[in-house]
């Protein structure tokens, strides 16, 4: 069990499953294999701010269940932006913002 792994923060993901890192394993996995193929996803979904909100929130959630804070931080700050431009307010997303 790594008790450290660059961008995530383990032993809070491991916590929150009930101190089980069996668990953590378990859905790391399917973090992996559930977002392999997520980039190819997102930039189809560009320019259709719902369709890439719903992508972003995906990726977020399942970044911080897994304790990827920094990929879960990062797709906080995407979705917020298309969340006031869903709300009618046109603001500018940052291309910096949507570096992969």
């Amino acid at each position: 069990m790594p008790n450290s792994l660059e961008g995530f923060d383990v032993p809070a993901a491991i916590d929150r499953m009930l101190g089980r890192e069996d668990l953590w394993w378990e859905a790391l996995c399917l973090f992996l294999q559930h977002f392999a193929n997520w980039e190819a996803e997102w930039s189809a979904a560009q320019g259709d701010d719902a369709a890439e909100r719903r992508c972003v929130h995906a990726l977020r959630s399942g970044a911080a269940n897994v304790g990827a804070n920094q990929v879960s931080c990062a797709a906080a700050v995407l979705e917020e932006l298309l969340l006031v431009r869903l709300s009618g307010k046109a603001v500018m997303i940052p291309p910096f913002v949507r570096v992969s």
